[in-house]
């Protein structure tokens, strides 16, 4: 079997891409499933920088070990790609993480925007003209062969971490407690998922009686809340010790406040209780659409039903003006000509026998 000088800068370059995806897979599986570090749609930049730190760690962590002990890398396996020493044994440890620490300096420009892609297209250039890498000079870099299957190889395994991410994503969102649920069980559910929803701000929680937990006096953080912050005080129905209907009412009179929509309590409460009810499968099934609902349609009477469970609501406002802002919340502003304001509003989820 012919072998050749690596002088292949796309399948050096996609090889990278998916030890990288790699890593970045590690990554996603342990913080979400064994941390319970969740991602949303708006996670923070904070969340972003702490993946990209951890990635890299793994790359230099794990990356010397495959060069050591099998002198290539799964991504460089894909390509039939390997890396020796000038002698034909292979690396050190200390030597792959020297030659790893390279490639993350000069080859990816330590990944900062702009000076990356310019480390790359310069690499790109050397490589193109068969001359040796800055990560390479004490090493042997070889490719088997170029073959076709080896591009189909490379496709399959991105298509499985793209969809084992989406489904670690996913499975990640499960509440604790799925089916039949207990007050104390629905309380669970419901603080997990206010801290996946809103795990930047200090939230009060339900204690295992399912009531609000009291404020502490003090906090480490400042909060700035706009809306009326009267929480609702969930009414439980209970047969054997199983929840079979949850129900809040809010009335504010004459308020000088603005008052907050409710839809947050809505959704929090309806997939703590209702999204899971066919296990696992129903919670993922149930998710979106019971978002969707409330976000479509929580600004008037509404009702509808999800498996078992039928979710309703009535509102009644009068004297006030609404907002929506940005993140998706509600406002509503007493107008400055009214005489009277009313706030009513009656939220219930109940099994349908």
């Amino acid at each position: 079997m012919e072998e050749r000088h690596g002088f292949y800068p796309w399948r050096r370059y996609l090889a990278r891409i998916t030890d990288m995806g790699l890593y970045g897979f590690l990554w996603t599986v342990v913080s979400m499933m064994v941390f319970s570090i969740r991602r949303t749609p708006g996670s923070t930049l904070g969340f972003q920088i702490l993946d990209f730190l951890v990635t890299v760690l793994l790359m230099l962590a794990l990356e010397p070990v495959f060069l050591a002990v099998w002198g290539t890398t799964p991504g460089k396996r894909i390509f039939g790609i390997t890396v020796r020493r000038k002698d034909g044994e292979r690396l050190s440890y200390e030597q792959g993480l020297f030659r790893t620490w390279r490639v993350f300096s000069s080859g990816m420009g330590f990944d900062i925007p702009v000076y990356n892609l310019f480390r790359m297209y310069k690499n790109y250039q050397l490589c193109r003209e068969g001359q040796e890498l800055d990560w390479d000079e004490e090493c042997l870099v070889k490719v088997q062969d170029e073959k076709c299957f080896r591009w189909l190889v490379f496709v399959l395994v991105q298509g499985m971490l793209l969809g084992g991410t989406v489904l670690v994503v996913l499975l990640a969102q499960v509440v604790p407690n799925l089916g039949a649920v207990t007050v104390a069980e629905f309380a669970e559910n419901y603080n997990d998922l206010t801290k996946y929803f809103y795990s930047e701000h200090k939230e009060r929680c339900l204690n295992e009686n399912g009531m609000w937990e009291e404020e502490t006096p003090f906090s480490d953080s400042v909060t700035i809340w706009v809306g009326n912050r009267m929480l609702p005080e969930f009414q439980y129905q209970t047969e054997n010790g199983i929840v079979t209907a949850v129900s809040f009412s809010i009335e504010l009179l004459d308020q000088k406040e603005p008052v907050s929509g409710y839809e947050t309590q809505m959704a929090l409460a309806a997939l703590s209780f209702a999204a899971g009810r066919q296990g696992t499968g129903g919670f993922l099934q149930n998710f979106r659409p019971i978002l969707y609902e409330i976000e479509e349609n929580g600004k008037r009477d509404w009702s509808f039903c999800t498996e078992d469970v039928e979710i309703s609501w009535r509102r009644e406002i009068k004297g006030y003006h609404e907002e929506a802002f940005s993140n998706g919340l509600t406002v509503y502003f007493p107008k400055e000509d009214a005489a009277h304001t009313c706030y009513r509003m009656d939220f219930q989820m109940k099994l349908i026998k």
